[in-house]
């Protein structure tokens, strides 16, 4: 039994509940006595699993060699989690081997946690599409792309091909490798869709703002053309064209709201704030359309109730996002802040940010024991007061995040530096301080990119076009220098020349002075 080869039972977890129905075992903590079973027992006693027994891995594959090699050693299991194959007759089984091949189990165990249903695809549509990528943007980022966004790999190579002709055909081939590489998503739409979408924006605001609209939000190419118009016509309804061109602009998913919804928040508004209320809100911040009817009264409930109307009303004003938080979101924020700081702070930080109420309990939670285990929870409140966003970190992307900063860094200490003078760089994502330095590493050399993102930590920030331009100056400006300081060196160098020749021509004027007198003596 497993029990007897590892000491403790399995647990496990579903995946696709379909006939091709993952599972994935998790050894618990504790080192293996002796390899593990080829097969485990029938599936038909765990609920709702169908079709024959559930086999491990084959030893022929990455993972299986990788997990045998393990448990023969007599390495603990701590990190390791043991991969079932798909059931024996599902296609989904070459899919998985190949995922494991190409990023790594670790990951692949990650991809399958999240996306169970790319493994429906077959081994050829996930290889045809991982080459395709490959092809764009390189191995390394394509790798990235599909971590990060595993449906691609269920993607026919034909959609993607038609959407990639789609999206070169409207920003040009050096943007759209950009814009693919950031939002990988975009290549999942069908050209169809991506250009009746394109066409019904081209109509309301005209071809070059589309186009400015699709770059700040590639994810727009994907919504349905009857959704984008519906959307449209009620912001035109509701302030006009110049003013519903304006919030496009700031705002462009708004257009991805359906209209039901839509109707149900203009709804809500206009009966908690009044008609002229409602439009000042969706003026400052459109994206509040997006959010349900009955999510706007529950937040204002909760909202009205901890804070009281006055400073409700005012955290509203300020911050009308607040209202596309569910009301126990709110409630579970606001008990966490009282908690950390106490009733009279937690106003005041609202006051300050009223953003912070957004954050899901366990978000905060997590967020508070970062930075208290980094910097001692007197230090940790003061850096909440400094910036009360920083609570909105997940506590993963908080702590990957602060070791892609040492290693951006150069050092531990430079990172809490950072950390201290500006805590909402635990938000700023891993892979985008990696980025960054990886781009500057590449033009200046890793110790000048260490010395320069010390200097201008506030490049992780930058937006990819923004980075590419301020990596270019900042390039240029070290050539600029570097050539000045060696031509300083060449003047140098001959000044120094010229001033031996001189020493040296004197140096022989005396010379032959000093002999015509000694021949002059001679002859007296």
């Amino acid at each position: 039994t497993f029990s007897s080869r590892f000491g403790q039972p399995p647990r496990y977890e579903r995946g696709d509940a379909t006939a091709a129905t993952t599972f994935v075992m998790v050894p618990q903590r504790g080192p293996p006595s002796s390899p593990p079973p080829p097969s485990l027992p029938d599936s038909s006693g765990f609920e709702g699993a169908r079709g024959p027994a559930i086999k491990g891995p084959s030893d022929n594959t990455r993972a299986g060699r990788a997990a045998v090699g393990s448990q023969q050693s007599g390495e603990a299991a701590d990190d390791f989690q043991w991969p079932l194959r798909p059931i024996a007759n599902c296609t989904a089984t070459g899919t998985w081997e190949f995922i494991v091949e190409t990023v790594g189990l670790k990951k692949a165990i990650s991809i399958m946690s999240r996306s169970p249903g790319v493994l429906k695809a077959p081994e050829s549509c996930s290889r045809a599409s991982f080459e395709f990528l490959e092809r764009l943007v390189g191995s390394e980022s394509a790798k990235d792309m599909v971590v990060k966004r595993p449906g691609v790999l269920a993607t026919p190579i034909s959609t993607l091909t038609g959407a990639w002709h789609v999206i070169k055909s409207l920003v040009g081939e050096g943007e759209a490798l950009k814009l693919v590489a950031r939002t990988s998503v975009v290549l999942t739409s069908p050209e169809s869709t991506m250009k009746k979408s394109f066409d019904a924006l081209r109509e309301y605001i005209g071809r070059e703002k589309a186009i400015s609209l699709v770059r700040k939000s590639p994810s727009l190419l994907k919504v349905a053309e009857p959704t984008i118009r519906g959307a449209w016509e009620k912001l035109e309804t509701l302030v006009g064209k110049d003013d519903a061109i304006e919030l496009c602009e700031r705002c462009p998913n708004v257009l991805s709201a359906p209209g039901p919804t839509m109707t149900g928040a203009l709804e809500a508004l206009d009966e908690l704030f009044g008609s002229d209320m409602a439009i000042t809100l969706v003026m400052k911040n459109p994206a509040v359309l997006k959010a349900p009817k009955e999510t706007v009264q529950s937040a204002w409930m909760v909202l009205e109730e901890v804070l009281g109307p006055a400073d409700a009303l005012g955290a509203v004003q300020n911050n009308p996002d607040l209202l596309r938080a569910p009301g126990y979101t709110v409630r579970g924020a606001w008990t966490n802040l009282v908690e950390m700081l106490g009733e009279g702070s937690s106003i005041e930080l609202v006051r300050q940010s009223p953003g912070v109420l957004n954050s899901p309990k366990d978000t905060m939670l997590g967020s508070w024991k970062v930075l208290s285990n980094l910097f001692g929870e007197k230090k940790a409140i003061e850096l909440v007061r400094k910036n009360p966003t920083v609570l909105k970190a997940p506590s993963k992307t908080a702590m990957d995040t602060y070791h892609a900063l040492e290693d951006a860094l150069g050092s531990e200490v430079n990172a809490l530096a950072l950390i201290e003078r500006s805590p909402g760089m635990l938000r700023v994502s891993s892979d985008r301080v990696i980025h960054v330095r990886r781009a500057l590493e590449n033009r200046v050399g890793a110790d000048r990119a260490v010395s320069i993102l010390n200097a201008s930590p506030s490049a992780f920030k930058l937006a990819s076009d923004t980075l590419d331009g301020w990596i270019d100056r900042v390039s240029g400006d070290i050539e600029s220098a570097e050539r000045v300081l060696k031509k300083r060196a060449e003047e140098a160098a001959a000044a120094k020349a010229a001033h031996t020749d001189e020493k040296e021509i004197f140096a022989d004027m005396q010379t032959s002075s000093e002999e015509e007198d000694d021949d002059v003596a001679i002859k007296e």
